[in-house]
């Protein structure tokens, strides 16, 4: 199996911009984007079906459930 796979994809406006958000401020190309965010994506999914569920902390110590559809 190659150690890379080429796929091209569509985004929407709103996820395009997320795209280079993230790839101007944490100074990853796009590829690099794409490709954590699909493994962070898998990662989430394998949990909420092992029961667990996503929560985000605060610096200020209050707790946010993410729901995910």
């Amino acid at each position: 199996m190659p150690d890379y796979h080429k796929l091209t994809l569509n985004f929407t406006a709103k996820a395009w911009a997320s795209v280079e958000w993230v790839s101007a401020h944490e100074d990853l190309n796009k590829t690099d984007v794409v490709n954590r965010a699909v493994q962070l994506y898998e990662f989430i999914a394998r949990e909420r079906k092992l029961g667990g569920e996503l929560l985000i902390e605060k610096k200020d110590g209050s707790i946010h459930r993410i729901l995910m559809v």
